[in-house]
């Protein structure tokens, strides 16, 4: 979720900066997509590039719902930072969220991704 990263107030953007970097060439489009987590509501849909970095704008979201929010793909990973700012650039937030993933130290890494990975999509399934 990144309910957290997403700034409100008068005259702030918040655009989503989805970086994905893969061993395999090619640059393969992948669609993301923007829920709220309580209701399983998809507010936005996007393509994102695979080994790319894709901006998605989010400032329309804030005004559409005030819960926790979610990014995810069926077929794609990527590490979300999220810059915030005023309308004259003064004011700056540039945050970033890891992917669980990367908190397993030991193992096949791949396989715990799945794992979580399919728990999120089963638990989003009107989402998807």
């Amino acid at each position: 979720s990144f309910g957290p990263f997403l700034q409100t107030g008068n005259d702030l953007s918040t655009t989503c900066l989805l970086v994905n970097l893969q061993a395999r060439p090619g640059f393969d489009e992948s669609r993301v997509s923007i829920a709220t987590l309580r209701e399983r509501l998809v507010l936005k849909e996007v393509r994102a590039r695979r080994n790319s970095c894709t901006a998605i704008d989010l400032s329309d979201l804030a005004e559409q719902n005030d819960g926790l929010l979610c990014v995810y793909s069926r077929d794609m990973t990527g590490i979300p930072i999220y810059l915030s700012h005023d309308r004259d650039f003064r004011h700056l937030s540039l945050e970033h969220s890891h992917p669980p993933a990367e908190l397993v130290i030991f193992g096949n890494r791949n396989q715990v991704q799945g794992r979580m990975k399919s728990w999120w999509l089963d638990n989003l399934g009107s989402c998807a």
